[in-house]
């Protein structure tokens, strides 16, 4: 069976004199990326260690990042792509329970030029206990909000990524001489599989600070809040398709695009499916769902419960440190009904998580950071429209000597900034009755 390395490297045979980055700083070739790659590729050979198999990343979208991605698929190394914004105390947690030998910044993949300011060992006394999991050798984890407020680690394969973007091609048909912007963070399976679409077959990826190349773009991902931003800016003429998905897709937002005539393909995903599930050129809405068409040909799904079931070859590997069997279903906490023609329907939560510009948000994650505050007694948070982000958190709380901005304040010390409520109240009334007014 041929895997993701064997891909891609008959893909950089075939494409070498194509362009295969954009960037601020020129176009690179399939060649000349290449031999970056090749770079990192021994570098990580002379670094590995078995009992820390874990490289972090702070993942900036820069061509460094990009090879040293390719780089680990082909030297089997897994690679922790970090979220910058969050926390510097979460960040550090993560790390702790992680058996990581090395950490890559921006700054050293960009400025230096030995192996050791490139790749910055972290000392420990003793490697914590690698799990399972690890030993099915996941190429990513990948953080994610999940069904429950504390954040997980989702671990993905090469082979998850590998038929995630075979199931995009039978959808989205790239060619050499496209070229994707890379418009989504590499600490997001959505980013990650845009590199990997783009590349296999021969196209270009475009990234965001490459100004000058943007009138060459074909291809775009987007989630509302972004594809709102684009409506509203100038577009280009050579759009071949965006790929919209992350949320809910206001009506709104359908419709200003089939007014511009917008090749879109609205699309329904989650991490632990290695992005989209399923994918249509047009939304079909009745009695409260939304359809999003029949699931790709390496997704399977099932309703159990009313709750929509998903299996498949890109199904994840499971949360860091348990493995989760082959076998085994994954629940995504969405309601749904698969109709006749096998398409899917997608209802809503039956949790309390709601979607803010593509990030997922968990009520009781931020309640529990009000409620460890000092004069805090207890804390409700609901969501609220947001003509940009979709939804936004808002607060209640209960508390002794209340100073809303103070409150914001701490709450930045502990959560990711799109999780601080635009709002807090002071409880002096019925909760139900404050919600009633953003509805």
């Amino acid at each position: 069976m041929r895997t993701l390395s064997d891909h891609l490297q008959e893909a950089f045979r075939a494409y070498s004199h194509k362009s295969a980055l954009k960037t601020v700083r020129g176009t690179y070739t399939y060649a000349q990326l290449g031999e970056k790659v090749e770079l990192y590729k021994k570098q990580l050979s002379s670094l590995r260690d078995p009992k820390l198999p874990i490289f972090t990343l702070d993942a900036p979208v820069c061509p460094e990042t990009i090879a040293l991605l390719l780089a680990c698929v082909h030297e089997e190394v897994t690679l922790f792509l970090l979220n910058r914004y969050l926390p510097p105390f979460f960040i550090k947690k993560q790390l702790d329970k992680l058996p990581v030998s090395h950490i890559v910044t921006e700054g050293s993949l960009k400025n230096s030029t030995s192996i050791r300011e490139r790749f910055l060992r972290i000392e420990r006394d003793a490697p914590p206990p690698s799990g399972e999991l690890l030993k099915q050798n996941p190429l990513t984890l990948l953080l994610t909000s999940g069904t429950t407020s504390a954040p997980k680690l989702a671990a993905h394969s090469s082979d998850n990524h590998l038929y995630s973007a075979l199931a995009s091609q039978t959808e989205i048909p790239l060619e050499p001489g496209d070229t994707w912007l890379l418009s989504m963070p590499l600490y997001h399976v959505a980013g990650i599989g845009i590199i990997f679409r783009a590349l296999l077959q021969g196209a270009a990826l475009c990234l965001p600070s490459a100004i000058d190349a943007l009138k060459s773009v074909t291809h775009c991902s987007f989630v509302a809040t972004t594809l709102r931003r684009f409506l509203q800016a100038p577009y280009t003429e050579n759009l071949k398709c965006g790929f919209v998905g992350g949320g809910p897709i206001p009506p709104s937002l359908e419709i200003a695009c089939k007014e511009r005539s917008l090749p879109m393909l609205y699309t329904y995903g989650l991490t632990e499916m290695s992005s989209h599930v399923c994918s249509t050129r047009y939304l079909l809405r009745e009695g409260g769902g939304v359809c999003f068409g029949k699931a790709h040909e390496n997704a399977r799904v099932q309703i159990e419960g009313e709750e929509l079931y998903v299996q498949g070859k890109t199904r994840f590997l499971g949360y860091y440190p348990k493995s989760l069997p082959p076998e085994v279903w994954f629940p995504t906490k969405d309601t749904a009904k698969i109709d006749e023609q096998g398409r899917i329907w997608i209802f809503g939560r039956k949790d309390r998580q709601f979607i803010s510009g593509g990030e997922n948000i968990q009520p009781a994650e931020i309640e529990k950071a009000l409620e460890s505050l000092p004069g805090v007694q207890s804390a409700k948070v609901l969501p609220r429209p947001d003509p940009e982000y979709g939804m936004r958190p808002i607060a209640v709380v209960r508390a002794t000597d209340f100073n809303e901005e103070a409150i914001k304040k701490s709450l930045r010390k502990i959560l990711s900034s799109y999780k601080i409520p635009d709002q807090i109240f002071l409880e002096n009334g019925s909760i139900s009755s404050l919600q009633g007014k953003f509805y």
